[in-house]
């Protein structure tokens, strides 16, 4: 793609890959049409035009997309394209508003497949032994829980990425696939052929996988699955949505799992929430004096605030970092949990035991200089 005599569209995609841009959106409002593009979680405001151009922009957009020019109805598709050397997927999709058709496009990398390392995710060092120890067994339910855009795919495909030898089979269900992945057997959801998550993964047990990564487990059918491969001798990765790693344990016990079997086939649940992380060649330092933060006292000492330079855009914050619980059961706590104990009862027994909460970990980071006292409030207070 060259920079000269380029057209709205692909000026728009130029400059957002340049900036490191996650997603663009494109929203025709009452008096012309706003560009949004969206660095590390968050939206900024880049352009306005006007109704004529992005009417011309529109039609690119889907001729390029593979989507009808017509129809007005929600559409999805993708577009493949090379900017620098680098391969990109732009994940398309485009809905019908009050002012006219709302664009909103994920710019994936194809060649991050390449690098997803688990030694590179930013886990602590505590964490990540324990997550090598969990998907070292040769079966057991490895479960990633959190909201959406959380992390999750990246950290289950860098763990996958880990298990990718010739001496396994790797099998995955995957809504969409989000990154091609050599050695492995990636299946795509198709509903309208009758291909859910549950058929699917039920249908791949025949393909005699050692390792199977279901992406999204969101119903009693395909969760049951995922169970039963768990205890039969599989090792099972998948991802559910959950706000804490405790709740996660009684959102599998709602879906129609025994507490008893989810205790013998769960290995463990990493929930994990993303926060900025503060630009190192532009942080400033201070002194903090004590104070609340959801009514628990964080530390009075030296933490970190985002000032903003050309590297990071003058934002202040370059890139995203997780931080996390992870929670395995004790002989303890799963005989509470067994016995009916409350989400609450079994945190506090948790974390006497050792467990670190979010807010443990979030503080760590931000005495360490990683994230801002700031940050954390936006992410866990939300």
């Amino acid at each position: 793609m060259k920079t000269q005599d380029i057209n709205k569209l692909d000026l728009i995609i130029y400059n957002a890959f340049n900036q490191n841009v996650n997603e663009i959106h494109i929203e025709p409002n009452s008096a012309d049409v706003t560009v949004r593009y969206r660095f590390d979680g968050i939206l900024k405001i880049g352009e306005r035009f006007d109704f004529k151009t992005f009417e011309k922009l529109l039609e690119q957009l889907k001729i390029m997309a593979g989507l009808s020019t017509t129809a007005k109805t929600p559409q999805a598709g993708r577009i493949l394209l090379s900017i620098s050397d680098k391969k990109l997927d732009l994940r398309t999709s485009v809905i019908p508003s009050c002012n006219g058709d709302s664009i909103c496009i994920r710019l994936l990398n194809l060649e991050k497949s390449k690098s997803f390392d688990i030694n590179n995710i930013h886990l602590s060092d505590t964490n990540l032994k324990t997550l090598k120890r969990w998907y070292s067994k040769p079966s057991g339910m490895i479960i990633a829980s959190g909201f959406t855009g959380s992390g999750k795919t990246t950290l289950l495909y860098s763990i996958l990425n880990e298990l990718n030898k010739e001496s396994v089979k790797i099998c995955t269900v995957e809504d969409p696939i989000e990154f091609q992945v050599d050695g492995i057997t990636q299946t795509a959801v198709n509903v309208r052929e009758g291909m859910t998550f549950s058929s699917t993964a039920r249908a791949l047990l025949r393909q005699s996988p050692d390792i199977i990564y279901i992406s999204e487990i969101r119903d009693s059918e395909t969760l049951n699955i995922a169970a039963n491969c768990a205890i039969t001798g599989h090792l099972l990765l998948g991802s559910m949505y959950a706000e804490n790693a405790i709740s996660t344990i009684f959102r599998i016990k709602d879906m129609g799992i025994a507490p008893f079997l989810i205790r013998d086939c769960l290995s463990g649940v990493i929930t994990q929430r993303l926060v900025r992380k503060l630009c190192p060649d532009c942080r400033e330092s201070y002194n903090a004096e004590t104070f609340e933060f959801k009514g628990l006292q964080i530390p009075d000492t030296t933490y970190y605030k985002a000032h903003g330079c050309e590297k990071c855009h003058n934002l202040g914050y370059q890139g995203l970092i997780p931080i996390c619980e992870f929670f395995e059961f004790s002989s303890a706590t799963a005989q509470m949990f067994i016995n009916g104990c409350t989400e609450k009862e079994i945190t506090e027994k948790a974390v006497s035991e050792g467990m670190k909460t979010f807010f443990d970990e979030a503080i760590t980071m931000a005495v360490e200089g990683s994230t801002s006292l700031e940050e954390i409030s936006r992410v866990l207070c939300s």
